[in-house]
């Protein structure tokens, strides 16, 4: 029965008038997809916080959904950002921080322990040992800012 109410209201929001774009608006545009999945990954930690603030909340089940999840979406951080020339960035002369693939590389690296240990304290946390959540999400929280202070100082 959920999963027809998860249905029902993901039709609803796709049918929001400009919400949902043909994948020829899209085109090849590498900004909006890298957005998105930045998206995706801050939406997850803003549900994980927000749950690990209300101990009681209705949706706390979720928990180590989001932590998977977050986890998974980490794994992309490698494959959104391209090797130049295909970087629309690079292209127009701005020197981006997975320009240095072996910097880039360590940062993502850092983000995928955060997320892994995420995923570990979210299950301690299910089985009601609180403690260890607050420390992992500073940690997720640590390596997002540190790679977007990089990428900012470009």
């Amino acid at each position: 029965m959920k999963n027809i109410g998860a249905t029902l209201a993901l039709i609803s929001i796709l049918s929001i008038p400009g919400y949902a774009n043909s994948a020829s608006e899209f085109g090849d545009d590498l900004g909006e997809y890298q957005m998105a999945v930045m998206s995706i990954l801050r939406l997850h930690l803003k549900a994980i916080e927000t749950l690990a603030a209300n101990q009681k909340h209705p949706y706390s089940e979720n928990m180590l959904r989001h932590a998977s999840a977050l986890k998974s979406s980490a794994q992309l951080l490698d494959h959104v950002y391209p090797d130049p020339p295909g970087n629309r960035i690079a292209k127009s002369g701005v020197d981006a921080p997975w320009n240095d693939p072996k910097s880039f590389d360590a940062q993502v690296e850092q983000s995928l322990k955060a997320t892994k240990e995420l995923v570990k304290a979210s299950e301690q946390w299910m089985k009601g040992n609180r403690e260890p959540l607050a420390g992992a999400i500073k940690s997720v929280r640590n390596s997002c800012d540190s790679c977007h202070k990089i990428f900012r100082a470009h």
